[in-house]
């Protein structure tokens, strides 16, 4: 079994936890190296020793969940599956070294602070747009962010405290979660898909800001047609799908 690239990097696997009923987050140690990324870019995360093997091999591109300002870690967050790469993921030891990729992506914050970005998350799609938002929230950035995030259920929810947290710390930061499946009655979100009439409630000027989507690939081709439909021009809409693996 051979990765797709050779890693640039080698970082020990020193935690994993659950998030929610459904996924899990892991952690790598990266102190003493010169590993820096954007906040929002994906890297290659290669298994080096998987306990369990398949045909689509040890190597796939995970976007980073955690904030630049942590110099000393990495998390990446998965959505559990019965697939050999998630299956090793989950089993293999703690202090495993796994491989890693130089980061890329454009999926980043704009220089340009003065127009607001419209952030549109489904399930794990959520990991590039909470390491945009925490490091906008750490260092107190001027952009202006909305974020749609949408879920089954409250159980699947990744994130949702440290979300509202920092939608009460910052002021520039609105949090519009909503749920498809088991709604509470006391919910204090959205409910449904999110539709044109939700982000016209949440979003003041349809086509000024920049728009983000992160999810699974029915869920950002939804929202492509959705945005196109809206009048939002291409160039101030950016794409990421997440493939199950």
């Amino acid at each position: 079994m051979v990765a797709k690239r050779p890693p640039d990097y080698r970082f020990p696997l020193i935690k994993r936890w659950t998030l929610t009923d459904d996924t899990e987050a892991y952690e790598l140690d990266i102190s003493g190296s010169d590993f820096k990324f954007q906040a929002g870019q994906y890297a290659d995360l290669t298994l080096l020793d998987p306990p369990y093997a398949d045909a689509k091999g040890n190597q796939r591109t995970m976007s980073i969940a955690s904030s630049p300002h942590q110099t000393d870690r990495l998390m990446f967050a998965v959505r559990l599956g019965p697939s050999a790469y998630k299956r090793s993921l989950h089993d293999m030891p703690l202090n495993s070294p796994v491989g890693l990729s130089r980061p890329t992506g454009r999926l980043v914050l704009p220089d340009d602070a003065s127009r607001p970005v419209v952030m549109i998350a489904g399930g794990i799609g959520i990991t590039p747009m909470r390491s945009m938002i925490e490091w906008a929230t750490v260092n107190k950035l001027p952009h202006k962010i909305t974020l749609f995030y949408s879920n089954r259920t409250p159980a699947s929810t990744a994130f949702l405290d440290e979300l509202r947290n920092w939608a009460n710390q910052n002021v520039n930061f609105k949090l519009v979660a909503t749920l498809v499946d088991e709604i509470p009655a006391d919910w204090p979100g959205e409910r449904g898909q999110i539709n044109a009439a939700m982000i016209t409630r949440h979003v003041e000027n349809i086509t000024e800001p920049f728009y983000y989507t992160a999810g699974p690939p029915a869920m950002v081709t939804a929202m492509r047609e959705l945005l196109r439909s809206l009048g939002v021009p291409p160039e101030q809409r950016k794409n990421e799908s997440f493939d199950g693996y």
